[in-house]
């Protein structure tokens, strides 16, 4: 009885942290063909696109998030699709040499969103919204996002998405 009122407690505070406040994710595009100059996603990169979706809408903050920002590319806008059928929110497209102008805007909008980029912007932008120096992700790494959440000070955490393919 004990073990359940704590785990209710506890989830509570999960719920009632992650609302009120700025949620920002950043996610590098799923798995991607190389012989193209704009590749679409490979079919393991479709399925991890589903199941970041299908990851993202179950967390406590997804009702928050009112739009998705992807650059102009088909593996960013094919990884954020997924996602904006789930929740219903529009993707909104950010231009890749223009990352400081992005961060003011969703700054000053207060909005949660998700941002899909790619192995050098998506550090960049963690870097931009925590004021942190972020190395480059690996080529290799697709599980990796950043949340970054403003409940008075910025937040910056780094973790994993569990999709293997």
């Amino acid at each position: 009885m004990k073990l359940k009122f704590w785990l209710f407690i506890f989830a509570l505070l999960l719920v009632t942290t992650a609302h009120g406040k700025q949620n920002i994710l950043l996610l590098r595009h799923a798995e991607k063909m190389t012989e193209l100059k704009d590749p679409p996603l490979t079919a393991n990169g479709h399925k991890r696109a589903e199941c970041m979706a299908e990851w993202l809408a179950a967390q406590p903050f997804a009702e928050e998030i009112k739009h998705i920002y992807s650059s102009n590319y088909r593996r960013t806008l094919e990884t954020a699709t997924p996602l904006a059928l789930r929740l219903g929110v529009s993707i909104r497209l950010y231009d890749t040499r223009k990352l400081g102008d992005l961060a003011v805007k969703i700054n000053a909008n207060k909005n949660s969103v998700v941002i899909v980029g790619h192995s050098n912007t998506t550090p960049a932008l963690a870097g931009h919204f925590s004021g942190q120096k972020i190395k480059p992700m690996e080529e290799t790494d697709y599980n990796s996002y950043w949340r970054v959440n403003s409940a008075g000070a910025v937040k910056l955490d780094q973790r994993l998405i569990a999709c293997e393919f």
